[in-house]
């Protein structure tokens, strides 16, 4: 898959014994042309993908190098994910050069407490050269700062050292006797200034430094103290798009292309103001998304297919929209079956239709199985991410719909999933309607507790929904004979506006570019910087308040700048659980929201015990009859 997307700048060295210098050649070449550097930095991401399980570089100096000059160049949102990503990729993780990096990033952002961590943690890893590392957390303990070459993890470096290369290969070269004085001159020239290295090294040798450290005893402007200004910095409205792949660059030079640093020392004691919370945009942007991809897999799983086509060449959409019944005589035209790769599918009918997607019911040709279908152009392959890690990460049951396959073509995605034909709880509510009357309040705390479980589980796993709504919520029975006596399950559906928690920076804030559905209920602080799980909690108490009430949820503030619902709790009802509910949700804090969370779903559940059965019988024969029948 990903590996199909190499260009002309990599070429087959499969049988070399060491590929990696050809393609250091290669990228010196390209820069040295005045090659554009996300044209560069796009063949450097194709070099590290086609090495990423090749056991000679797991721990290769050059290889970890490579990958962090491709990552100092990256938006500051992707950089910590993707060191990070290194170490559970096992890429680089025992050389001490990947927690100096770390750690050099940390200082830059001011994270103090963490660069002490990173570091630590590259000892506790025995990561090589051991000494180097210890020396620098004493260093960092006394000074406060670090050093460290930021100049080697520049794609200019790259020119520069294969330059010295063929200085070298000079200098090996010895001049014949009869070549005039100059020749001669130039070789003794190229000879000392070769010895001077040499001898550095000679000297060192016995010591536990690196290679950055002895080019700095003689190059000092090349080593960098705590630089604050690297270049990773989000250019307004600048973003260069590749294939998937976002790279968000400096103004380049048209020589040399590489960050901008300066000569700080950033100390300990050096606490600002501006030390704030990172937040996070929503949606996320294609670079983000694709590095999620590659670090966590999901790239190489046999599920996702990369076909780099446009899908207008099958008339896959084409086929989609026009597949159904003939408007003249009402029948179903025999059409040819849609092609997803080497995959064929019959479209059945369309199951729904949003502003983001469209959602079909398709038959495989071959093995008849049924399936759900999901549409989304541009292409989005977020949603399969998310659902791929809920089923590696999963430790207890969450109730999420199987993923099937993924196909990525360049203008549109089709994500094949679980076929669901039960309905929503928009559908469920919507039973209610025709006599003017809501949903019953047990049936509704029978409910709220089963998306209470959910959602405890989800956030466990470090996965915010962040779009809750009562038609993404499928209302499904766990048996193919349903029983009256037995309540349908609940399944979240829909993860494309979904947060990955783990992925993102500790204590990160979220804000979303997108305005809210209805102002006057929804999430008040959704396009302000929020916690990811926040907007899960308001979601679920305004669908609470619509089963409840049926009308959306209206909130005030308090003196004490408390959310409350306009709506009086009535006194018949479970008053005191609910106005808990309420106030948890509507007004949560990070500190002790775990526990009260907890708490509340222990009274849920507790209540939702005490039901009688014949209201469980009436409201699920309800739903067989009117919903789950069609």
């Amino acid at each position: 898959m990903i590996l199909s997307r190499s260009t002309s700048c990599i070429t087959d060295l499969n049988l070399a014994d060491d590929p990696l210098t050809h393609h250091e050649h290669y990228l010196a070449n390209m820069i040295q042309a005045g090659k554009q550097t996300n044209v560069v930095l796009s063949c450097v991401l194709r070099i590290l993908l086609l090495y990423k399980h090749d056991a000679r570089y797991k721990n290769s100096p050059r290889y970890l190098r490579l990958w962090i000059t491709y990552i100092f160049y990256l938006h500051t949102p992707l950089i910590y994910p993707t060191l990070f990503g290194l170490i559970d990729k096992r890429i680089g993780d025992k050389l001490a050069l990947l927690y100096e990096a770390i750690a050099y990033q940390q200082l830059k952002d001011k994270r103090y407490r963490d660069v002490e961590a990173t570091l630590k943690l590259g000892i506790r890893r025995r990561a090589y050269p051991l000494g180097k590392l210890n020396r620098i957390l004493q260093e960092y303990k006394l000074t406060g700062s670090l050093h460290f070459d930021v100049y080697q993890h520049t794609l200019h470096s790259y020119q520069t050292s294969i330059q010295i290369d063929q200085h070298d290969a000079h200098a090996a070269n010895v001049p014949d006797v009869n070549q005039p004085l100059r020749c001669h001159l130039n070789w003794v020239n190229l000879k000392l200034q070769h010895s001077t290295r040499a001898d550095i090294l000679r000297r060192c040798s016995k010591h536990h430094f690196s290679y950055e450290e002895l080019r700095a005893k003689i190059y000092c402007s090349g080593l960098i103290y705590n630089a604050i200004n690297m270049g990773q910095c989000v250019k307004k409205g600048g973003s260069s798009i590749l294939r998937g792949f976002t790279f968000h660059l400096q103004t380049e030079t048209p020589a040399a292309v590489f960050p901008h640093y300066s000569n700080r020392v950033i100390s300990v004691q050096e606490r600002e103001a501006d030390d704030h919370q990172q937040v996070v945009q929503l949606p996320h942007n294609p670079g983000f998304i694709a590095h999620q991809l590659m670090l966590s897999g999901v790239l190489d799983r046999e599920t996702y297919h990369f076909l780099d086509t446009s899908s207008a060449q099958s008339d896959i959409l084409v086929k989609l929209k026009t597949w159904f019944h003939d408007k003249v005589s009402n029948k179903l035209v025999l059409k040819k079956p849609i092609m997803l790769d080497k995959d064929s599918f019959h479209v059945v009918r369309q199951l729904g239709q949003g502003g983001l997607a469209d959602v079909y019911l398709v038959q495989h040709t071959e093995t008849s199985a049924y399936y759900g279908l999901k549409v989304q152009q541009p292409p989005h392959p977020w949603e399969y991410y998310i659902l791929c890690q809920i089923h590696s990460r999963k430790s207890t049951n969450i109730n999420v719909l199987d993923v099937y396959d993924f196909y990525h073509y360049s203008d549109a995605s089709f994500l094949l999933i679980q076929l669901i034909q039960n309905g929503t709880l928009l559908d469920a509510l919507n039973l209610y309607r025709p006599s003017k009357c809501c949903m019953p309040e047990l049936i509704v705390i029978i409910i709220i507790t089963h998306l209470l479980e959910e959602l405890i589980k989800l956030h466990h796993i470090h996965i915010a929904h962040n779009d809750l709504k009562l038609d993404n919520i499928m209302l499904v029975f766990s048996s193919v004979e349903r029983n009256a006596a037995e309540f349908p399950r609940v399944m979240m559906i829909d993860f494309g506006h979904s947060i990955d928690v783990s992925a993102l920076p500790p204590h990160s804030l979220c804000k979303a570019n997108w305005p809210p559905a209805c102002p006057r209920s929804d999430f008040p602080k959704l396009n302000q910087p929020h916690p990811p799980f926040h907007a899960d909690y308001w979601q679920l108490a305004a669908m609470a308040h619509l089963l409840l009430y049926g009308t959306p949820m209206l909130t005030s503030k308090t003196t004490s700048e408390q959310y409350t619902i306009l709506q009086p709790i009535r006194r018949y009802w479970h008053k005191e659980m609910w106005t808990r509910f309420f106030q948890i949700l509507l007004n949560p804090t990070r500190a002790s929201e775990n526990v009260k969370l907890q708490n509340l779903l222990r009274q849920f559940q507790q209540a939702s015990q005490d039901v009688p059965q014949h209201e469980i019988d009436s409201f699920t024969s309800m739903l067989q009859e009117k919903v789950f029948t069609k």
